[in-house]
């Protein structure tokens, strides 16, 4: 459920539990995840996509995938 994060901004403040902004949240509730937070979930999501054969569904997998493998290497 959408939480104001305390403090001052311009607008409604974001949510204090997803730190989503107001206008994303849906009957009142956070936003699905739009990322894969692991490089697991990316490269299922990955196969997922060159499965489907969606060149642009594909583009973005293998971007998450490039990102995440980067961020665990470090």
């Amino acid at each position: 459920m959408y939480q104001p994060l305390e403090g001052v901004f311009v607008g409604r403040p974001p949510c204090s539990a997803c730190h989503a902004a107001y206008r994303l949240h849906t009957d009142g509730r956070c936003p699905e995840q739009y990322r894969p937070g692991t490089l697991d979930e990316a490269a299922q999501l990955l196969a997922d996509a060159e499965h489907s054969g969606d060149p642009l569904r594909t583009f973005v997998a293998r971007g998450d995938v490039q990102r995440l493998s980067r961020v665990e290497t470090r």
